[in-house]
């Protein structure tokens, strides 16, 4: 088993009671470190469910790439995709029809689009083929 990192994190108010309701002063690192393998599991969990093609999940990471998403925000990911559909020609650029990415997207929960984003971000990452990276890391299946 690999040894546990030592870090310092800065977490935001909202975070902290958050973090202070599920046992925060009781065992800080503890509590963090479930919680993040609770989300982590309920993302990859999600993810068999929502895989997009390689084409749609290279579009995905597009729209994601400098835009931070979070609970209040990540139903407005759609728009995002015919946004850039109508502004920059995202469908074109990615050979896929941006209108049925953004209806497909529209038909997902909040956690599976969540996970879509998570996926993209650890797609965008890392460095190398990015068109590989989304199959890696569960984005999009194969083709």
């Amino acid at each position: 088993m690999a040894e546990a990192a030592r870090i310092a994190i800065y977490l935001p108010p909202s975070t902290v009671a958050e973090l202070e309701a599920r046992g925060w002063d009781e065992n800080r690192s503890g509590t963090i470190s479930r919680d993040l393998e609770r989300l982590y599991g309920l993302y990859r969990r999600a993810l068999r469910n929502a895989q997009l093609s390689v084409p749609e999940a290279l579009a995905l990471c597009s729209i994601v790439q400098g835009t931070r998403y979070d609970a209040s925000t990540i139903r407005l990911l759609p728009f995002a995709v015919e946004d850039a559909d109508r502004l920059e020609g995202l469908g074109q650029t990615f050979g896929i029809d941006a209108s049925q990415l953004a209806a497909k997207l529209r038909s997902l929960d909040d956690l599976t689009l969540m996970a879509l984003v998570d996926a993209a971000e650890q797609a965008l990452a890392h460095n190398g083929n990015l068109r590989e990276a989304v199959v890696k890391v569960g984005l999009a299946q194969s083709s």
